[in-house]
């Protein structure tokens, strides 16, 4: 590797830029299939290659952390065998100015000379520049990839063949132009550098770049200072000046740190904006920079490596420049209240908040489609909700039509009753208008006795009133009105209907009704057509009873389950035991002219006002039917 030992042309990366390291593609897929065949016959001759990764710098450094464990991630998986990895550390930063190369060189071949060592990995420019001159010292004749190194950093003489890497651009230019684009408003340009000899190489780059910027503001130097006087100097900055910094290695007064390290304690002190040229600062306070990150570089340079091992010649792996990201903390951006459009449209912005759409996406989706989805059912069950009120109310039109037409039917059974009733008025009026008509032919006419016979008039006037005011209550269409009713009264009204036509035909009606019963909450024309309905069948049931053993007895009480309870009790043959069960359902009769709807229609009467209807043989003979009505004050249910 003596050949090494020259310097490298800028020409041959002078078209960094527009080269495209997207070729290196397609050696990973010769990799891919080369590796494994290699990888056999290494596994054959039992001398699997390793790889010795040289740092310029100590191991602290997150680039360094960053490199060795990208490619160690990236090399063992294209390789058909398992790789040694070892790792070296120069430590310029230390140990530059006292380490004699030639003996660090022939320490690394007593160490490795017995391994076989298949590629060298030089992980920064100090550790590159050690490589080329004493290379073939540590172990001859291996190829070389270099990794974290610019196009300033190669020198004038040809590269070697053997030597391959992706080169990356440390130029400030870009990153001061983008602080000045988000800081409009600046006037102060302050740059930080160290005391090293890496330190003042970077500060003689960004001299350069600043030189060429077009209308810089006011630029300060704060180099090789003490730590404490930079922080001093920042902590007097304002929001109108911007810092741009690599960091350091060393300060002004000797002390040793990472570039990092500087940086935390810079953007904790500093009271304007900092930018920086590394990846590996973002989270340490800077808003961002123009980079190529170190992950990205190194594999690349992995790929590379397992490439080589692989037995792919150097001269067949394309080769070029690290393209470099905009790279903002979107941190940094809400603290120094930078407009968010300004940033560039391909900006890489780490630690972005996420909305709480994107933080819980799923959960709101899964708790947006439980509420849709609970929007449906009760717009479902409002729907079905009110169909059930719609059926209600024409089941309840329905079942008072059906009613209206059983009082209708029942006052039909009753017309010559209720004919009776009316007669007997009207043929008194007509007697007492005849005898007040002959009184008053007298002479002289009796005036006293004919004012007797028009008081007589008036009152048979009004008992025929009476009859066609409880005719027309029970043929009136009415709604359902619960009121506080008392039932005794209830059965007084209705059995006035009767008592003509069981008179008639030889019936015996009695009431037995309880004294001081409480008023229930009731209809009172639809309790007294339960009444009449059941009354009728009770009369229908002992049309063939003797006659002197027709009674009928409807009577009153307070029921045990504290409810008032009417019962109809007949002397008739009684209920038939075949049809005991269907004796309230709805067009069954045992009637030969029946419709079957009085029994059904006065259980529905009952149980709408929350009480039940029963139906059993007596004892002593004939049937019992009564129902229960809770007392007012009383919820139905």
């Amino acid at each position: 590797m003596a050949a090494r030992r020259r310097t490298f042309p800028l020409d041959v990366y002078s078209d960094v830029r527009r080269r495209s390291v997207v070729p290196l593609a397609h050696a990973v897929l010769v990799v891919l299939f080369v590796g494994f065949a290699f990888g056999a016959h290494a596994a054959e001759t039992g001398t699997p290659k390793s790889v010795l990764i040289l740092f310029s710098n100590g191991r602290p450094l997150p680039g360094v952390v960053a490199i060795d464990n990208t490619l160690r991630r990236v090399v063992q998986p294209l390789v058909g065998y398992p790789v040694e990895m070892f790792d070296e550390f120069l430590d310029v930063e230390r140990f530059g100015n006292t380490m004699d190369p030639a003996k660090m060189a022939e320490f690394l071949n007593l160490k490795y000379r017995k391994l076989n060592i298949g590629v060298i990995v030089a992980a920064g420019p100090e550790a590159l520049r050690f490589a080329l001159a004493y290379g073939d010292s540590i172990v001859p004749d291996i190829p070389l990839v270099h990794v974290n190194v610019t196009r300033e950093d190669l020198s004038a003489a040809e590269i070697p063949p053997d030597v391959i890497g992706w080169t990356v651009d440390l130029d400030p230019t870009a990153t001061l132009d983008l602080a000045e684009r988000l800081h409009p408003h600046a006037t102060e340009l302050v740059i930080v550098t160290g005391a090293s000899g890496t330190d003042r190489a970077l500060e003689r780059r960004i001299r350069n770049a600043v030189a060429g910027l077009k209308n810089p503001p006011q630029v300060t130097f704060l180099a090789g200072l003490p730590t404490t006087e930079v922080l001093r100097r920042l902590r007097a900055l304002t929001k109108n000046a911007i810092v741009y910094t690599p960091g350091y290695y060393v300060d002004g007064s000797g002390h040793v740190s990472t570039p990092r390290q500087a940086v935390e304690q810079m953007a904790a002190a500093s009271g304007a904006p900092i930018y920086g040229p590394y990846d590996t600062f973002l989270g340490s306070g800077i808003v961002g920079g123009y980079m190529a990150t170190f992950e990205a570089q190194s594999k690349q340079a992995g790929e590379a490596v397992a490439a080589l091992l692989n037995g792919i010649a150097p001269a067949a792996i394309t080769h070029g420049s690290m393209p470099n990201t905009f790279m903002v903390d979107w941190r940094q951006v809400q603290r120094w209240g930078i407009d968010e459009s300004a940033l560039p449209a391909e900006a890489d912005i780490r630690f972005r908040e996420p909305s709480v759409l994107a933080r819980y996406r799923w959960q709101i989706i899964a708790i947006a489609a439980a509420l849709v989805l609970q929007s449906l059912l009760i717009a479902r069950l409002l729907i079905e909700r009110r169909r059930r009120r719609v059926a209600e109310i024409e089941s309840r039109q329905r079942y008072s039509e059906m009613a209206h037409m059983n009082r209708s039917v029942a006052l039909g059974e009753l017309s010559a009753s209720i004919a009776h009733e009316i007669n007997q008025p009207l043929g008194a009026i007509l007697n007492n208008a005849n005898a007040a008509e002959l009184l008053l032919k007298a002479s002289p006419p009796a005036l006293d006795e004919v004012a007797e016979i028009l008081g007589d008039i008036k009152r048979d006037d009004e008992r025929a009133g009476e009859v066609v005011k409880r005719i027309r209550g029970l043929l009136r269409k009415s709604s359902f009105e619960l009121k506080d009713v008392d039932l005794n009264e209830t059965v007084d009204e209705t059995l006035k209907f009767l008592v003509a036509d069981a008179s008639v035909k030889g019936f015996s009606v009695r009431t037995d009704l309880a004294r001081g019963l409480a008023p229930v909450r009731a209809d009172p024309i639809q309790i007294g057509q339960v009444i009449l309905n059941l009354a009728l069948n009770a009369m229908d049931a002992m049309v063939d009873a003797p006659v002197g053993g027709r009674t009928l007895v409807i009577r009153t009480a307070r029921a045990e389950t504290d409810c008032a309870e009417l019962s109809v009790i007949d002397s008739g043959l009684g209920i038939p035991p075949e049809t005991a069960d269907r004796i309230f359902d709805a067009f069954y009769s045992t009637k030969q002219h029946g419709m079957g709807l009085g029994l059904s229609i006065s259980r529905t009467i009952v149980e709408a006002h929350g009480g039940q209807i029963y139906a059993a043989n007596s004892p002593r003979g004939g049937a019992t039917f009564r129902f229960t009505l809770p007392f007012a004050g009383k919820s139905a249910t």
